[in-house]
């Protein structure tokens, strides 16, 4: 059967083919086309929500919550954020978010969500939990937020929500009261098939916390043994069979008596360890023949290492035991070096993004020799993402520099490369610093962005020369290089949004056109969270914590 025209297609194609369409710019056009293709596109525009509360398009809002809306039943995926400037109540935006939330679910077909996500520091109305878990059964990533209200008792009574949730693969838990312990660990309970589990403290922002929190020699900590309570005792229970782990500001130097029983480490794809006070005990434990996780696909290590380098030797150690990382993410504080050339190396053969920073102090950030950068580049040419600190360079002559021109040798090994971030700013004039956006002045930014476009045009065009000639083509046709982004700075994500700031510039490969027809490459600045919908291959630039204070 042959098909003249879109709409002859079958429901399922036209779905698939529109599927292939990231932005929400393109599927509102879409939808904007005709009835028909409306009627398809409108169900990827809708299926994942960001709501941002306070930003400068939250008046839009009103119209999404509207009856008539055609995408409501299509949501599958809410996440809650807060835009929050100098002047702006913090609490008055917590009123107006858990207002809108609390409309949205009474608007939304019931068991229609898979997740909901509220990403910000101020507490969940504790109504809308509940009505979110009473209206909502086909969940299957669950939150323990932080309520304004007390909940559990309420939980306890509600046997039918919170006993059977065979659907839930992901759970992540929200830490800062005792309360929230306890919802936890009911959370957990009711989670049977479990796949991804992330466990969060924020117990360090209470003015007067548990003193038995954190596990210890004499025994376990008040997270331990409530969040896990229905596994004790630990020596015997049926360990939590899991493919990712996230644990953030939980001290794990007594891990092998909680995490390392309760969990089965060995089974593990993901694990990320962010801001954990003994994280090299957890390393030494995972070193083991019996605990190594020899399946393990993704690394992610944020710490503050002590004077001793205590953690960086014990992640040495255990990026040496196993193979086959397919991502690799350091950033390590306090540091005294990076991580040893041949720790990476080893898993060259399988690596596709990789993040390697460290830093002494504010200002003194630590670089690989060219020798052992190179070396890096050589074994890892599989790489598609990159995230390193380049030599230190100034934005007007950064590409005559011979140091910085090495980087770039070294650099375009890499043929299959997507992503560049290059952590280290240039430098616009010596002495003069560059702090945050919020302090620059408009000249001096427009004259900081055009000086870093220029840069990355030169960094485009060496890319594109190191390409070898397509020698199938009868006139050895020389393709453009793999290159699609390079972005300079961190862009300092953390899990709640209201905390970023632009700490980022990036550019992506475009193409100007003369009053010939005639196109050639040029560098285009686009904003870094807009970057992922023209290049997919870009996670690589939103795991940074870095400050914008380090531009010289």
């Amino acid at each position: 059967m042959t098909y003249s025209k879109f709409s002859d297609l079958s429901l399922d194609l036209k779905s698939l083919i529109i599927s292939y369409i990231t932005r929400p710019t393109d599927l509102k056009s879409i939808c904007l086309t005709s009835r028909d293709c409306r009627d398809v596109a409108v169900r990827e525009l809708y299926r994942k929500v960001f709501l941002d509360i306070g930003g400068a398009k939250a008046v839009r809002i009103s119209g999404f919550l509207a009856r008539e809306n055609p995408g409501l039943p299509h949501v599958r995926d809410i996440t809650v954020y807060f835009c929050i400037s100098g002047s702006d109540d913090r609490e008055v935006l917590c009123r107006q978010a858990n207002f809108v939330v609390r409309l949205l679910l009474e608007l939304l077909p019931p068991n229609i969500l898979e997740a909901f996500r509220w990403r910000t520091r101020e507490h969940f109305s504790a109504e809308n939990f509940l009505l979110l878990h009473k209206k909502q059964k086909r969940l299957q990533h669950l939150e323990s937020p932080m309520t304004d209200d007390t909940i559990i008792q309420t939980i306890r009574q509600m046997p039918d929500v919170f006993k059977s949730m065979e659907g839930v693969r992901s759970v992540e838990l929200d830490l800062g009261t005792l309360e929230s312990l306890e919802v936890s660990n009911t959370l957990l309970q009711s989670a049977t098939k479990l796949d991804d589990l992330s466990i969060r403290s924020r117990f360090g922002t209470n003015p007067d916390p548990p003193s038995d929190l954190e596990d210890s020699s004499t025994g376990l900590g008040l997270i331990s043994r409530t969040v896990f309570g229905h596994m004790r005792p630990f020596e015997n229970c049926v360990p939590l069979v899991l493919k990712s782990l996230y644990i953030d500001n939980i001290s794990l130097r007594y891990v092998s008596s909680s995490y390392m029983r309760v969990i089965k480490m060995p089974a593990l794809e993901e694990l990320a360890i962010w801001e954990c006070p003994g994280a090299d005990a957890l390393f030494a434990e995972l070193s083991k023949p019996h605990q190594r996780p020899s399946g393990l696909k993704i690394l992610q290590f944020y710490h503050h290492d002590d004077g001793q380098q205590d953690g960086l030797r014990a992640l040495e150690g255990f990026l040496q035991s196993i193979s086959g990382l397919v991502t690799l993410y350091i950033e390590i504080f306090n540091a005294q070096a990076l991580p040893k050339e041949d720790c990476i190396i080893r898993h060259g053969a399988s690596l596709a993004m990789l993040t390697l920073y460290a830093q002494k102090t504010d200002r003194d950030v630590l670089q690989y020799s060219t020798g052992a950068f190179d070396r890096i580049c050589t074994s890892c040419t599989g790489l598609r993402q990159l995230s390193v600190t380049s030599p230190e360079q100034s934005a007007s002559n950064a590409l005559s520099s011979e140091e910085f021109g090495s980087f770039l040798s070294s650099m375009h090994k890499l043929s299959q490369l997507r992503t560049l971030n290059l952590r280290r700013w240039p430098s616009v004039v010596r002495g003069e610093n560059i702090f945050s956006y919020g302090e620059l002045d408009t000249d001096v930014l427009s004259m900081y962005e055009h000086l870093l476009q220029r840069v990355a045009q030169g960094i485009f065009e060496k890319a594109d020369l190191n390409v070898p000639t397509d020698p199938s083509t009868s006139t050895h046709h020389k393709p453009p290089s793999r290159l699609f982004v390079i972005a300079f700075g961190g862009n300092g994500n953390s899990i709640f949004a209201d905390d970023d700031k632009l700490k980022q510039i990036a550019f992506v490969r475009g193409k100007k056109v003369d009053a010939f027809g005639k196109a050639t490459m040029l560098a285009v600045q686009m904003k870094p969270h807009k970057v992922k919908f023209v290049e997919p291959e870009s996670e690589v630039l939103s795991l940074s914590r870095q400050e914008l204070n380090d531009v010289i």
